[in-house]
């Protein structure tokens, strides 16, 4: 780690639809670790400040509606699945089982995704976030400038990926905190150092905006500084890792969307065999020490 610089790992997650779901910072810790044993294996210094968990969808204490919908997922995924075991349908469909959790994978997951594209959604989500991080930042912020590495994992992925947007891109949101956040950049005191997405739906989402489908169209590619890679940080390639297998559905490759660097990755997609079922897959990130040594061999 740099002397100049105080590391802080940031874990932005989707999220589970529990109304507490605690198991999200066993999770963070373990991947943690792993990583941890395989920076120390390269001989390179490890992290020890406290990770920063951004908590959105279920209630811990925050002010903004995105609190409910954990709990709003499990009473629709109650109500849909007790409907659904009464209907007296005999025909024979080999995949019913498997349609049956998926459908609680719509409702459960991918919820998540429809919440956050909403108008209200993506304000009260943004608030939650934004708030937490700068509150987080400006307590920790010493005579040591922040640097952040952020581990984002499925609709977490896409916030991670909008938080950076709305702090380096052109697009200038008008909030307290964002704006704090953007005085601090602007004065060389936060950066963003690397960023490790795992399972991202992140490519399909990118039809939010006329612009960026625009760009597909064109054949154009984005700018990687719009987020926050900035070319004179002198720091390595890549700075964006993503992490996908074919057999979870909601992930996607990203690399080929983005600009390089006179050639050199900016961003990498990095494909890993974690298994052949999903949903199950979808959740294998965490406990995968592939994806630890090849965040300590890029990092």
């Amino acid at each position: 780690m740099d002397d100049e610089w105080l590391e802080i790992p940031v874990f932005i997650r989707g999220i589970t639809p529990v109304s507490k779901p605690l198991k999200q910072d066993a999770q963070h810790k373990g991947l943690l670790n792993l990583i941890n044993i395989a920076l120390k294996k390269r001989g390179k210094m490890l992290f020890v400040e406290r990770p920063l968990n951004i908590e959105w969808g279920w209630d811990n204490g925050q002010k903004h509606n995105d609190r409910y919908l954990a709990k709003a997922q499990l009473i629709l995924g109650n109500v849909t699945n007790s409907i659904t075991k009464k209907i007296n349908d005999l025909s024979f469909n080999p995949f019913r089982i498997l349609n049956n959790r998926l459908r609680h994978v719509f409702v459960a997951g991918f919820s998540d995704m429809f919440y956050y594209i909403s108008s209200d959604g993506e304000k009260s989500v943004r608030r939650t976030i934004f708030n937490k991080l700068s509150e987080e930042i400006h307590k920790r912020i010493s005579e040591k400038k922040i640097s952040l590495t952020i581990l984002a994992h499925s609709a977490g992925s896409v916030i991670a990926h909008d938080i950076l947007f709305h702090l380096f891109g052109r697009k200038r949101e008008s909030m307290d905190a964002i704006n704090k956040l953007r005085k601090l950049i602007m004065n060389k005191e936060l950066r963003i150092r690397k960023f490790y997405t795992f399972g991202s739906p992140l490519t399909p989402m990118i039809f939010r905006a006329d612009s960026l489908l625009m760009k597909v169209i064109k054949k154009e590619k984005i700018n990687p500084e719009d987020i926050g890679f900035l070319y004179h940080d002198n720091l390595t390639n890549p700075r964006w890792v993503n992490f996908w297998d074919k057999d979870d559905i909601a992930s996607f490759p990203i690399e080929f969307l983005y600009e390089t660097n006179n050639g050199e990755k900016v961003v990498e997609d990095k494909y890993l065999d974690l298994g052949d079922r999903f949903p199950w897959v979808h959740s294998r990130y965490w406990k995968d020490y592939r994806i630890a040594d090849y965040i300590a061999k890029t990092f």
